[in-house]
């Protein structure tokens, strides 16, 4: 059945609960409220937990911090829709949080960190002590055969210009008094891997298996420790090596086994068929560069390149600058002035701006369709 209010009736419709790594409560009213008012205090729960509200027209989601597993949210009879009618009584509902299922999460979007005396990667995860991290790097002198397969945050045929660099399982069993049936943050730092090379750029993967799983254990706090974990030394197995001696250029890292997997179990995370998902694996590529590139071109063969301190937004004078075609034969180049910018004519359709300093490199992709259009 559908309940249709009246007109003049503003009232609670439907609540739902919404779980993951940023729980909330999904409220529908009959009517949209005002999307200037101030939410703060008209919506509370029984544990006195922190709450903060977003209306979006007659939708109210009502974000959480995590508290106890069963609780009662309440609306204020005080809240008012964009018409200025209130709710007129109190309501409210009860809620039971169901145990997180085991996920990882990684906590950054881009490819670029800037700063490499700070390079850190912030990871999230739930119902686990240990995370597998493998890290594949793109050597500098493949990165133009890598471009040509895949934007800088793809990693199709890896093998063909990559290897596995990294290989081991990181415990999250650190920290005191970390609860591991909540969500809770962890950071790795990459420095010992991330500066080998200079221009190289580092695909890396978070993955889990059943045995790191503590979903439906009774306790799950971690004891002493540091929540940061360093990556130095390469950690890679003899038949891990091997896999990548093969000579075929296609890569496919999962866990999966269908002599164990049965499809009906794979939300189960009591069942090894859960830790066979490629979705719940997170990856990212990264490289570190402090050199932010813009570049402009015309139909004519006219280019000009812009290089700025991604950290300050100062232009960059000296840094050189190189341009590629889709078969890596350079075009032209230059050196970029006091403003940062270094102009030339191209015999050719470019693919690639290379800029590059004596402590970085960055790659500005310039394929079909990766243009920003300037039409307004």
């Amino acid at each position: 059945s559908v309940i249709i209010p009246g007109t003049d009736v503003f009232k609670v419709l439907s609540a739902k609960s919404c779980e993951g790594a940023e729980p909330y409560v999904e409220l529908v009213m009959s009517s949209p409220l005002d999307p200037l008012a101030d939410l703060d205090g008209f919506f509370s729960f029984s544990d006195g937990r922190s709450c903060s509200a977003l209306a979006d027209g007659n939708v109210v989601k009502i974000s959480y911090m995590p508290g106890d597993e069963e609780f009662t949210l309440t609306v204020d009879p005080g809240l008012k829709d964009a018409q200025g009618r209130r709710l007129g009584t109190a309501w409210s509902a009860d809620f039971r949080q169901d145990e997180l299922k085991p996920a990882v999460k990684l906590l950054f979007q881009g490819t670029v960190l800037p700063d490499d005396s700070n390079l850190k990667l912030a990871v999230k995860s739930v119902n686990l002590n240990a995370v597998a991290l493998k890290v594949v790097q793109i050597f500098r002198h493949n990165v133009l055969s890598f471009l040509q397969d895949n934007n800088l945050d793809e990693d199709y045929q890896l093998r063909r210009s990559g290897r596995l660099v990294y290989s081991r399982k990181i415990s999250l069993e650190t920290g005191a008094d970390i609860d591991l049936h909540q969500w809770q943050n962890f950071c790795i730092d990459l420095s010992g891997l991330m500066k080998r090379e200079k221009g190289a750029i580092y695909s890396l993967s978070l993955s889990f298996r059943k045995e790191y799983s503590v979903y439906g254990s009774e306790s799950a706090f971690s004891g002493g420790g540091n929540a940061m974990t360093t990556l130095s030394a390469t950690d890679v197995s003899p038949e891990e090596n091997a896999l990548w001696d093969i000579q075929q250029p296609y890569y496919y890292d999962n866990n999966f086994n269908w002599n164990e997997y049965e499809w009906q179990e794979r939300d189960n995370p009591y069942h090894v068929s859960y830790y066979m998902m490629a979705d719940r694996f997170p990856s990212v590529n990264l490289m570190t560069s402090n050199l932010g590139v813009l570049a402009k071109y015309g139909e004519s063969g006219d280019m000009c390149v812009f290089v700025n301190d991604i950290i300050s937004a100062e232009p960059l004078k000296g840094v050189e600058v190189q341009v590629y075609g889709y078969q890596k034969q350079k075009l032209c180049g230059g050196v970029t002035d006091s403003d940062g910018k270094v102009s030339f004519h191209s015999p050719g359709k470019p693919f690639v701006v290379v800029a590059q300093t004596a402590d970085a490199v960055s790659y500005l992709k310039l394929g079909e369709g990766a243009s920003n259009s300037l039409s307004r």
